[in-house]
């Protein structure tokens, strides 16, 4: 789930909530990362506020190229669910959630 900048936080949050991901990307017009709205932060801020003043910037991000064994093991180690996928232009490609790349290594990877 994507959203502007300039979008309002409250706006935003609605949408999070019926998806099924806890945070929203702040995308500009070309779809480069900005940063992450995560729902627990929407829940607290005020909803008129915009998406570029309450996002987390710079998340992390990884390219297509990663080999899918090493990427999964990364995200357990470190806790993660999903993995933000950008080409190397910082545009989102999309995202991969573990628990698909595990289920795809299993059958196969």
């Amino acid at each position: 789930m994507t959203c502007a900048p300039a979008d309002r936080v409250g706006e935003v949050y609605e949408r999070v909530k019926a998806s099924p991901y806890r945070f929203a990307l702040v995308v500009t017009e070309t779809r480069c990362v900005l940063g992450r709205l995560r729902a627990s932060a929407l829940e607290e801020c005020d909803p008129t506020s915009t998406a570029e003043q309450t996002m987390e910037p710079g998340p992390s991000t990884i390219r297509l190229h990663r080999e899918l064994g090493p990427l999964v093991e990364q995200l357990h180690q470190r806790g993660f669910r999903f993995a933000i996928a950008t080409d190397p232009d910082g545009r989102l490609v999309g995202i991969v959630r573990r628990d698909e790349a595990e289920s795809f290594l299993a059958h196969d990877g």
